[in-house]
């Protein structure tokens, strides 16, 4: 994991299912610990990936990093400041000095 394979394919490294890992995971509170850990070090060699990207050290796919780091790691983008403002205009064509 900590060269930013996800937990799952940890599975097939070691020839069992991932239903295998997770019930570990339910019965054993230290499998949980390194699966944590597991995680947060595949984090951090996906945002050195994006960082390098960023930077032009290494060439890849933004995307490809972008969608990564959303469905593996939660990243959201920001919350927008912006908000709709309804704006109401009234006239009359009537001139008033016509009258």
């Amino acid at each position: 994991m900590a060269e930013g394979l996800s937990f799952e394919t940890f599975a097939a490294t070691i020839g069992v299912s991932r239903a295998v890992l997770y019930n570990w995971c339910d019965a054993h509170s230290e499998f949980l610990d390194a699966k944590n850990i597991g995680k947060e070090k595949s984090q951090l060699m996906w945002e050195h990936v994006n960082i390098a990207q960023a930077t032009g050290a290494i060439k890849g796919s933004s995307a490809n990093t972008i969608f990564t780091m959303k469905c593996r790691f939660g990243w959201k983008e920001a919350e927008s400041e912006e908000k709709d403002i309804k704006v109401s205009l009234s006239y009359s064509l009537d001139d008033p000095d016509d009258k």
